[in-house]
This record gives structure tokens, sequence and C-alpha cells, in this order.
């Protein structure tokens, strides 16, 4: 299922992440559980500065393997108005 996260108020809109997505390119659950997120609902607070250092969505979204997270022309694959 896809989780939404909630913008802070300097977020461009909410963040939704779909797992079928990332699934489908062939992610394993391991990949980002539990060292990158908690299995747990709320368990995660996302902040663009971690990602920007690597870390949670960032640990795979750095330019090379996925886009980037600070790549200006990619955030509403990410932020949903």
């Amino acid at each position: 299922p896809s989780i939404s996260f909630p913008p802070d108020s300097s977020s461009p809109g909410k963040v939704t992440f779909a797992h079928a997505t990332h699934l489908a390119k062939r992610a394993k659950c391991p990949d980002c559980h539990p060292k990158l997120f908690a299995m747990k609902k709320g368990g995660d607070t996302l902040l663009m500065d971690s990602m920007g250092e690597g870390k949670q969505c960032g640990a795979c979204h750095d330019g090379t393997k996925a886009f980037g997270v600070m790549d200006g022309d990619k955030c509403d694959s990410c932020h949903k108005s």
C-alpha cells in the first residue's frame, strides 16, 4: 500500500510513498527495513536534510542509483499537492 507523510511548513506537499513502484524496480523489503525506516506506521519523520546526507530516501535517491532527492525537477515525483 501507499503511505502518505504529512507536509511540514516548508514542504511543497505531502509525500506519498508507493511500495508497488519500488518493488517493481526490484527493491526488497530489507533494503529499507529496518535500517532506513521502522516497520511501524508513524515511526519515521521524513527530513530533506537527512535525505541530502544519504539517509532515509537519500540512501538510494542519490542521483546515481535513482533520481536525487535534491533534483529540483523531480519534486512532484514524491510531493503531491
